[in-house]
């Protein structure tokens, strides 16, 4: 079965994290299709004002960077171009006359101020308003008479009175709407623009799209283009209204909740799969027990039947829990040139914050992050006591002023450095090695051992594992920075004690 879906965004601005999963979920459909799917990206650039070359180019790039390639659209091409509706006002204004013709339109005279005082006369009812139908039978004389004033008109669908239009919704069942409180609506303004729902219509009968997945804030408008298709004798789609996606307290997703927009995770540091993966589950699962998906076991198990019609509420923990094991899980290439390509975007080495990631390969990132950090945005404050100018923080002095054997541990710790330097051996496993063997030679514990030692050469409450930060630093700096705090802390605990003696 042939399976034509369309996402249509408008480039006013960033996309949205609930835009980005309807993109994602007609991506799935399709490819789900194989050979049959057909992905087709059109630009609903009508809005001239708000709409720009620069969102349009943002909002491609987006698509690219998530993996989302279209089959019919910009750039591609395809036989159903073109695919900017800013480009498609000749194929809107020929089926409007083809309406006209055939009796399911009619030219309307009403102007927006008559309509508004109408609207305003109507505000006591407890009957939403719909257009009175003014201008719906006027007499050809009549019709004549206005067009030789040059009485602007639009252009209104006659709607059929006393039907339901019902349509079939995969996600939320058989859906009707009484067609008497739609009111005759505007398909053409005065100016000879389309309006929304007509240059939908239009556009999905030609590109001969058989399912519209879209927001569950459409499906007032699916009615509407319902009637439009029958009347211009054109096939309905299967429609799947999608749930909203909420904030973490239950309200509208918005910046107040944290990263609302694609551009935001992206510079927060997420995997274009990670971020895929975390919104794909936002309503829909391939069953009760997996989370961690690549994009082809998405594919594999995509079925908008089985999208749940609640809203999903997202939970950054949760989005944070799964790009990290997608970080995992990449092979250290992988890894390191995804590091790379976003250190590129967006790490600012002329920052101070991003000086000790700024100063490494990322090579050096791998090893000292990946099994810690659930996006790249954390990298920069984990690799900080790579800094030149890296000190130690208040609350890691608290941790070292509480171990007994501190200097005696610390100076046992520079030995080892110098050991594994002078032998050649400057490797995590050496340093690891010597370092162990001081739990039985100090007899301490190893927590006695490791935090102090990882706190005094990082500086840090929160870093990589000891062996790789030691090792990252080089034996000089390491050794420099045993020394400084051992020095220091028999400073502050000779201060304490009234003492100056070391």
């Amino acid at each position: 079965m042939s399976v034509r879906v369309r996402f249509a965004p408008s480039p006013t601005g960033s996309l949205h994290l609930g835009s980005a999963r309807t993109a994602l979920y007609n991506w799935l459909a399709a490819r789900a299709a194989g050979p049959e799917g057909t992905f087709i990206l059109r630009i609903e650039d009508t809005d001239r004002e708000r709409s720009t070359p620069e969102h349009v180019d943002a909002a491609l790039r987006i698509f690219r960077w998530l993996g989302l390639d279209w089959d019919e659209g910009p750039g591609v091409g395809g036989a159903h171009g073109p695919y900017f509706q800013g480009e498609r006002a000749s194929r809107y204004a020929a089926h409007a006359r083809e309406l006209l013709e055939a009796g399911h339109a009619y030219e309307c005279y009403c102007t927006a101020e008559e309509l508004a005082t109408r609207r305003e006369g109507h505000a006591a009812s407890d009957r939403a308003w719909t257009y009175d139908g003014r201008c719906r039978d006027l007499s050809d004389a009549e019709r004549e008479e206005r067009r030789a004033a040059g009485t602007p008109a639009s252009i209104r669908f006659r709607v059929p009175t006393g039907r339901s239009v019902t349509f079939q919704d995969l996600i939320n069942g058989e859906s009707s709407f009484e067609s008497d409180l739609l009111g005759d609506f505007i398909i053409v303004r005065s100016s000879g623009d389309a309006v929304y729902n007509f240059a939908c219509a239009v556009d999905d009968a030609l590109m001969e799209v058989t399912h519209v997945i879209r927001g569950v804030d459409h499906l007032s408008n699916t009615p509407r283009q319902v009637l439009l298709l029958e009347a211009m004798g054109r096939p309905v789609p299967t429609y799947a209204h999608v749930p909203m996606i909420l904030g973490p307290d239950g309200r509208k997703l918005s910046k107040r909740h944290g990263a609302a927009s694609v551009e935001e995770l992206d510079r927060a540091g997420y995997l274009p799969v990670g971020i895929c993966n975390a919104v794909a589950l936002l309503g829909w699962n391939r069953d009760d027990d997996t989370t961690v998906m690549s994009m082809e076991e998405m594919v594999e198990a995509f079925d908008p039947a089985r999208v749940n019609k609640a809203a999903a509420a997202i939970d950054y923990r949760k989005l944070d829990w799964i790009n990290g094991q997608h970080l995992r899980a990449l092979e250290p290439a992988a890894f390191e040139a995804a590091w790379q390509a976003w250190a590129d975007r967006w790490l600012d080495p002329q920052d101070p914050r991003n000086a000790g990631a700024a100063s490494v390969d990322a090579a050096t990132v791998r090893i000292l992050v990946q099994e810690k950090v659930a996006r790249f945005g954390e990298v920069p404050g984990l690799l900080a006591f790579l800094a030149s100018d890296a000190a130690i923080a208040p609350e890691a002095w608290e941790k070292l002023d509480a171990v007994e054997p501190l200097p005696r541990v610390l100076a046992a710790a520079s030995e080892v450095v110098t050991a594994c330097a002078d032998q050649d051996r400057w490797s995590p496993e050496a340093i690891e090695e010597g370092i162990r063997a001081l739990v039985g030679s100090l007899e301490v514990k190893p927590r006695e051992l490791f935090n102090p030692i990882r706190l005094a050469i990082t500086g840090q409450r929160v870093s990589p594992g000891l062996f790789e930060s030691a090792w990252a630093l080089g034996a000089g700096t390491v050794r420099d920075r045993l020394e400084h705090v051992r020095t220091e802390s028999m400073d502050r605990r000779g201060a304490a004690s009234g003492s100056t003696d070391r």
